[in-house]
């Protein structure tokens, strides 16, 4: 419970609540020889810490993941090492390096057969390529997190993967298609209660701002059927 709960502050933008729950997480795990649970919540304390701007001690963190004792014969550790080394690597801009860690760790969690950790590295391989300006690969990555998401029923990363779909519209000179990618992503979170998190709020202010930009530029008709208060027209007031 502590652990899940640690994952969840993590995920949702709230890493300083995060700390203490999963080093608490960690200490419990360990005492009672659930190492496997020990060695996820030592990753996500890493994420916690990177979100904090901690990143030495984060790469600490997920260095012990890697070395943590597992007792229940699966490679969950070296997995979430090699996670925590592809977030570190794209937090420093090293989006080659990046990329083909996302790619291990992506590997690595269909293996173990679990939807929300393979569903974030497809996502980090998707934004690496998206820095890399590799669009049409991108794309391509992004439509997977969909139909994974979908199948998995995980509403977080159907709306993760709706706003980079959304982008490389974007980039595609595609402003009408982002925007409606765009509603439906933050229907989604609306709907499900799946905030995003900071970093992810603020790619998708950028992504709306631009939108807007475009279709000013371009005088798109449909913006005339939009209602006051849709999140692409403003306020409405």
């Amino acid at each position: 419970m502590l652990y899940h709960f640690g994952w969840a502050l993590t995920r949702f933008g709230v890493p300083a609540d995060a700390v203490p729950v999963l080093q608490e997480a960690i200490d419990v795990a360990s005492a009672a020889g659930v190492y496997n649970t020990a060695q996820w919540a030592t990753a996500d304390l890493g994420l916690a810490l990177l979100g904090l701007g901690r990143v030495d001690e984060a790469a600490t963190y997920f260095t012990r993941a890697g070395a943590a004792r597992d007792q229940v014969g699966d490679d969950a550790g070296t997995i979430l090492h090699t996670y925590g080394q592809a977030v570190l690597a794209a937090t420093r801009g090293d989006h080659p390096a990046a990329r083909t860690l996302f790619v291990r760790a992506h590997n690595g969690f269909q293996r173990l057969g679990v939807a929300v950790p393979t569903g974030l590295a497809l996502a980090g391989i998707a934004a690496t390529d998206e820095h890399l300006d590799h669009t049409g690969a991108a794309q391509g990555e992004y439509q997977r997190l969909l139909e994974h998401a979908e199948s998995s029923g995980e509403m977080g990363l159907m709306a993760t993967a709706l706003e980079g779909l959304a982008r490389v519209a974007l980039t595609n000179r595609e402003p009408s298609r982002a925007a409606d990618l765009l509603a439906r992503a933050a229907a989604v979170r609306d709907t499900y209660d799946r905030s995003a998190a900071p970093s992810e709020a603020a790619a998708v202010a950028a992504t709306t701002a631009a939108v807007d930009r475009a279709l000013a530029e371009t005088a798109d008709p449909r913006d005339e059927n939009r209602p006051p208060g849709h999140p692409l027209t403003g306020s409405g007031g």
